[in-house]
């Protein structure tokens, strides 16, 4: 975090000199080159809070702090990755906001502010345009505050007295601890009354004791014997097809807990559960044939069974279709079919691009990674393309799970030269995949 309160110079470089340290001691542990990700962000004071009244980083400020650390980490193997200072300048004008944002909100949303927690949609430009058409100063919500100013939010109450705020403040430029009222005495902040509410007091466990060397930390897998493994195929048709990868993993993490099919987990200071997905199907595509396989604790010994009570907890559109119990690996080189439905009937000139493809040697994209644009021919992804109908392709891509793929929209968009608003119309489903020989 940069941005905190009383922060210097030599901060910045305390947080360089600990990513270095910690560089340092993975390579003494002997068991190969690590990686290391840092991720940074610049500090948000909020509302309720002992820095409530504290100001904030400006976006220039962080990208100079920003830079600094970037200039200090440039030892291979360490990748810094920072929250973009102009979304967190948006978040802090939020934060600390009054009722006039509702105006700026709605006037930013006409002027064309969508899906803003996306960088590639995010832009501040069209939010500074609507504040200077309202006659806001953004720049005036970062500021830092008198302790006796009132604030926007001063009418709600938190249950929490205004002076312990103040004195935690204090307490923090001071770097004097604050005991946690669960093991040591009330520290009065106000909250319990000592009627209704009465602080909860608990047992403070004894710490484990401290390991002797980095490389004990690591634990070793349970053998194969102590779980079973099992491949689950289903469905998704209909509006659900619009949820990101991300959100079907949480998906089928719940709907597993709530069958009462208890999987296994990793070991390590983050504990997951054993489940590994196929290709991510692209947000908007449907699909007959997606699956993941996922490692129990205990069999399945009555597998219909486990798929109707699955199929009961899973939301509508998504639909377990068969489970079998997994021997090898999960296929990482595969093909997928899909069937492609366009709003209209495909010109001449398409169909012919279509009929002609294999006579094509490549077939170039230019894709952006971090900041930077690369040219990527997907015509070796491209297993076979072929006219149904007037108005329905069929389309094979190849995806492999160690090389960059191509979705369906981008590989048709390529080759028929088709426009965004016409890629948002095209109905993709995704009918059947096989692993890939070679």
């Amino acid at each position: 975090m940069i941005g905190l309160p009383t922060e210097t110079e030599k901060d910045m470089e305390a947080i360089a000199d600990l990513v270095e340290k910690t560089a340092l001691a993975g390579e003494v542990s002997g068991r190969g080159r690590k990686k290391i990700s840092v991720s940074v962000g610049t500090f948000v004071p909020k509302p309720h809070t002992p820095f409530q009244w504290e100001v904030q980083l400006s976006v220039e400020q962080s990208r100079k702090r920003f830079g600094l650390l970037k200039s200090k980490l440039r030892k291979k193997g360490i990748t810094l990755k920072y929250h973009d200072p102009e979304m967190s300048f948006l978040e802090g004008v939020f934060s600390r906001g009054d009722r006039r944002l509702t105006a700026l909100l709605i006037n930013a949303w006409e002027s064309g502010a969508r899906l803003d927690s996306w960088s590639e949609h995010f832009d501040l430009s069209i939010w500074s345009e609507a504040a200077t058409r309202m006659d806001i100063d953004l720049d005036d919500y970062l500021r830092e505050r008198a302790e006796d100013e009132r604030l926007p939010w001063d009418h709600i109450d938190p249950m929490i007295e205004q002076e312990f705020f103040v004195t935690e403040r204090y307490k923090s430029r001071t770097r004097e601890y604050t005991p946690d009222c669960r093991y040591h005495s009330c520290q009065k902040c106000g909250l319990c009354d000592f009627k209704t509410i009465m602080p909860v007091v608990h047992n403070r466990k004894k710490s484990p004791p401290p390991r002797a060397a980095i490389r004990d930390e690591t634990v070793v897998e349970d053998s194969a014997e102590n779980h079973y493994r099992y491949l689950i195929s289903y469905s998704r048709i209909g509006p659900i097809c619009y949820l990101g990868h991300l959100e079907f993993l949480q998906i089928i993490h719940r709907a597993l807990r709530r069958a009462k099919l208890k999987p296994h987990f990793s070991k390590g200071f983050n504990p997951s559960p054993k489940i590994s997905f196929g290709p991510a199907l692209p947000v908007g595509t449907m699909s007959y044939c997606e699956f993941f396989s996922v490692d129990l604790l205990k069999p399945i010994t009555k597998p219909a069974e486990a798929k109707n009570i699955l199929n009961h907890v899973l939301p509508a559109g998504m639909e377990i279709t068969d489970i079998s119990a997994l021997t090898g690996k999960l296929a990482q080189n595969i093909i997928s079919t899909y069937d492609i439905t366009f709003p209209r009937d495909l010109s001449e000139s398409e169909q012919s691009l279509v009929a002609d493809f294999d006579s094509i040697d490549s077939l170039n994209i230019e894709r952006f990674r971090k900041g930077r644009q690369k040219s990527l021919d997907i015509r070796p992804l491209i297993k076979g393309i072929a006219l149904k109908s007037g108005n329905r392709i069929t389309l094979k891509l190849i995806n492999r799970s160690s090389e960059p793929g191509t979705k369906p929209v981008e590989a048709l968009a390529a080759l028929l030269h088709l426009d965004e608003a016409e890629m948002l119309t095209l109905q993709i489903l995704k009918t059947s995949w096989s692993e890939l020989e070679e």
